[in-house]
Formats: C-alpha cells, sequence, structure tokens
C-alpha cells in the first residue's frame, strides 16, 4: 500500500490555478472553450502526463486505503488508479472523471515543488486540512472543476438555464451533469464558486 504524506503546497489563487487549466485546454482541446460539451478527460490527462514524463497506471483495489482512488506518485512519476475507479472511468462516471483530472492537476501543478520534498499526494474524501490556498487538494480541485468545467462555457451553459426556467433545479443541474459528464455535486460547486466569483448571492 502507498503511504500518504501530508505536505503543504505554495500558495496559488483559484484565478492562477483557472489559468494553468485553461492553458492545457487551449493546447488540446480548445473546443470546450467555445462550445457547451465534455472533455475527453482520458485521453487529455494521458497526454498530459505523457508530457510530463508520468504514466498511469492500474493497480487491484487492495493496494489502497479505502477512501483513496488514486495517487500520483511524484518520485516514480506514476499515478496510480484504482481498477474500480478507471471501470468506472471507462463508462464517463462523474466522479471517476474528476478524480483523474485532480491527479492532473497534482501532476501539473505540484510537480517540481513536490519533488524537492520527496512527497506522495493522494486524494481521499477528507481534504487535508490546511488554509486552501496551500492545500494540493484543494488546489488540485480548483484544478480538475476548471478542466472539466470551464467558465467559458460552463457559465453561460447555466445562465441560458436558469434564464429558461427562472431558477435551478434538479432538472438544470442534471443537464448540465450530463453535458459535462460530471457529478451533481461537482456542479454544484462550480455554480457556487463562479457565482462568489461574480459577486452574486446564493
Amino acid at each position: 500500500m502507498i503511504p500518504i504524506i501530508g505536505f503543504t503546497a505554495l500558495p496559488m489563487s483559484a484565478n492562477d490555478i483557472g489559468d494553468e487549466a485553461n492553458k492545457i485546454l487551449r493546447k488540446h482541446q480548445g473546443s470546450v472553450l467555445f462550445r457547451p460539451e465534455s472533455v475527453n478527460v482520458e485521453w487529455l490527462v494521458e497526454l498530459v502526463l505523457s508530457e510530463y514524463g508520468y504514466c498511469m497506471e492500474l493497480k487491484p483495489d487492495t493496494y489502497f486505503a479505502d477512501d483513496i482512488e488514486a495517487v500520483t506518485d511524484f518520485q516514480t512519476r506514476k499515478v496510480y488508479i484504482r481498477e474500480d475507479t478507471y471501470n468506472k472511468l471507462e463508462k464517463d462516471d462523474g466522479r471517476a472523471r474528476y478524480t483523474l483530472a485532480h491527479e492532473c492537476g497534482h501532476v501539473v501543478l505540484h510537480t517540481e515543488q513536490w519533488l524537492q520534498k520527496l512527497a506522495t499526494a493522494a486524494r481521499a474524501v477528507d481534504i487535508t486540512k490546511v488554509k486552501p490556498f496551500i492545500s494540493p487538494e484543494w488546489q488540485a480541485n480548483k484544478f480538475a472543476a476548471v478542466l472539466l468545467m470551464p467558465e467559458q462555457t460552463f457559465w453561460p451553459a447555466y445562465c441560458d438555464l436558469v434564464q429558461e426556467q427562472d431558477m435551478l433545479n434538479g432538472f438544470e443541474i442534471q443537464e448540465l451533469a450530463s453535458i459535462f459528464k460530471v457529478s451533481w455535486t461537482a456542479v454544484e460547486k462550480r455554480i457556487e464558486s463562479l457565482r462568489k466569483k461574480k459577486g452574486l448571492l446564493m
């Protein structure tokens, strides 16, 4: 079983993290910045991992602690993913897609600084309890949200649905989850984040 080591990351704002995710999208799948559609996350992440000298490796579920879905190992430059999570990824499961995008965030945002610390990072249900802007888990989550739900297309799609219905309900959340192939929870958190960014009250 891979040991999980706690650490803090260099401070990054949500905007700076978003810029990094958008660079990836502009370089490899720019169409998602112009029309609401889902990212080909498995292809995209494998491409990015290759650019950073990483590879993805499947491991049996018993290889991980119960609440761990994937692990980024900066020393071996491998992203280990649970077999059951990968099987869900093949079915476009929203949480599995988010997990892979999250690990991509670790690779892009943290490789150099974590190599210096010889640390291993993992995505679990509970995020490391440190201040958000220096939490590697918070940073990787923000990266994943932008990668899978770019503001340029997610926000207009959200506004169009709200305008049509005068309010957001389960149908609209499901519609956005289906378009971007993410979970309801990811949609709700992305809406909350963008509304706060734009100074709108919930």
